[in-house]
């Protein structure tokens, strides 16, 4: 987190969209304990309420 340029939501999407996958998986390993996906209701639709995240 030390190494984060980023001090404001702006800079950390800049950041972010900058940054390799790895990276990311880094970060979100920091700051995410899990992720859960619910089931759909519907196939071959983007639903975001069956995501739930689990912060640390």
């Amino acid at each position: 987190m030390q190494a984060l340029p980023a001090t404001t939501p702006e800079e950390l999407a800049e950041w972010w969209v900058d940054t390799p996958p790895e990276r990311r998986r880094e970060m979100l390993t920091l700051v995410l304990e899990r992720h859960i996906v619910k089931p759909a209701r519907r196939a071959g639709v983007v639903e975001a309420d069956r995501l739930k995240f689990v912060w640390k």
